[in-house]
């Protein structure tokens, strides 16, 4: 006699990794009309990450938990919007409750609270059933935040308009960095507001141009492994001078992590974070222990997400 099957027992939690990003390049083209800037960034997800836990609440409301100080757990974090967003989209009145395991520091340009969000929309959509695909993922984390949506795509990608525009490229990452974190943030907001660009007004074709320069560079790695001296030929930030103008002292970590790093370095988005491109896990291992010595900042391995 053949034994009844048992149900299977609804989820009703569930465990992400939520990674970090650097931009190896990123080109602020200019101002638009709604306030934002029209930019072009080549996107990296890298393998430092932070842990997001979804426990499914069927009544109430939405309640983020993090082990990290200062960061906020009601309605102006990124994880409580995108339940939110989730929620009125599909109709759901389940609950749910987010605790954020951090090791992204927050304000240091490298989308912690994006990919956070990210995460809850792709761990609710598993959790809650939805069957969301991923363009609509994605047009819902536009709503969310510029950066966003790259996370719901990952990988490596050129990113337009203000960030919300995805195009992954099909390459492999296979990249060493060292990213060294001086013990403060940088807001994203006073950055942009010190940068020079062009006013509102058609594009000139300073967005093609750039995508043109970024295929070409890494044209020999579109469709392999993106290869140290491509990325090294890459690396650019136009917010980089807005961002020394108002950290002095990070334009000169910057030069330290340069000077340490075969690959050179770059900060990360806007700041505060630097990172530094390196050959190997071994000397990506070996500088970072150096530079925690010489800078006082803590400073970490760190490689292409696999």
């Amino acid at each position: 006699m053949t034994k009844p099957r048992k149900k299977r027992t609804p989820a009703t939690s569930l465990v992400l990794p939520s990674h970090a990003k650097i931009n190896l390049f990123l080109d602020v083209l200019r101002r638009r009309p709604d306030g934002y800037h029209d930019i072009a960034t080549l996107m990296h997800e890298i393998s430092l990450a932070d842990t997001v836990r979804l426990y499914d609440a069927p009544s109430g409301g939405i309640r983020v938990e993090c082990d990290m100080p200062g960061i906020p757990s009601g309605r102006d974090n990124l994880a409580y919007k995108a339940a939110s967003a989730l929620r009125r989209r599909c109709g759901i009145r389940r609950g749910v409750r987010i605790v954020l395991q951090k090791q992204i520091p927050p304000g240091a340009g490298l989308g912690g609270g994006s990919s956070n969000a990210a995460s809850v929309l792709k761990g609710l959509n598993r959790l809650w059933k939805l069957r969301l695909g991923r363009a609509e993922l994605v047009e819902l984390a536009a709503g969310i935040g510029s950066d966003v949506p790259f996370f719901i795509v990952g990988g490596t990608a050129l990113c337009t308009g203000r960030g919300e525009k995805v195009r992954r490229l099909g390459v492999r990452g296979g990249l060493n960095f060292v990213l060294v974190f001086p013990p403060f943030g940088i807001s994203t907001a006073g950055v942009y507001q010190g940068l020079k660009v062009a006013p509102p007004g058609p594009d000139t074709g300073g967005i093609n141009l750039t995508l043109v320069k970024i295929r070409t560079i890494l044209s020999n790695g579109l469709k392999g492994n993106l290869r140290f001296r491509n990325a090294a030929e890459i690396l650019f930030n136009s917010l980089e001078e807005p961002a020394f103008r108002l950290f002095p002292e990070v334009k000169k970590l910057k030069a330290t992590v340069a000077r340490a790093c075969s690959g050179g370095a770059l900060l990360c988005g806007s700041g505060s974070a630097v990172f530094g491109l390196c050959r190997s896990v071994r000397e990506a291992a070996s500088t970072a222990r150096a530079l925690s010595k010489t800078t006082g900042c803590e400073a970490v391995p760190a490689k292409s997400r696999r």
